[in-house]
């Protein structure tokens, strides 16, 4: 069992959503055959904040006594059949199917925080350079409202 981000780093999307994933696990798991389990979570960013020791200690402590609820989510394996690991486009394929599957998976933790967190951590740098949600077209949440 191997525990991995797909994106590489922590999210810096201004929503706190998955950002594009990098192609290492899905090639991983496609030379390999093996499953990619998605696992999401909700929450920890309002337990301690992203940079420096004195702002660290702050939250932590502000999260002794506020109590913030952090939400994880087991989804169900990521369907990568059909898809091979020699063929580059495959691959981007499975990126795409895995980090969109994070993203299935994470609406529902976040139902009361549909696209912006409530918690905004000012310490957090933000970018949208990375944005998967932009390639992948409409807001989740949205277009469940939508329909």
């Amino acid at each position: 069992m191997i525990a991995a981000y797909p994106e590489g780093r922590i999210t810096l999307d201004p929503g706190l959503w998955p950002e594009r994933g990098k192609t290492g696990v899905a090639r991983l798991a496609l030379a390999q055959g093996v499953p990619v389990v998605p696992v999401v979570q909700w929450g920890a960013h309002e337990v301690i904040a992203w940079d420096g020791r004195a702002a660290m200690l702050r939250t932590l402590a502000r999260s002794l006594v506020r109590r913030p609820v952090v939400r994880v989510h087991f989804g169900a394996p990521v369907d990568l059949s059909g898809l091979l690991p020699d063929v580059p486009r495959d691959v981007h394929r499975a990126t795409d199917r895995i980090i969109g599957s994070f993203v299935d998976n994470l609406a529902p933790l976040r139902v009361d925080e549909p696209v912006l967190p409530r918690f905004v951590d000012p310490t957090r740098p933000v970018s949208t350079a990375r944005s998967f949600l932009a390639q992948r077209g409409p807001h989740p949440v949205e277009s469940a409202r939508r329909d």
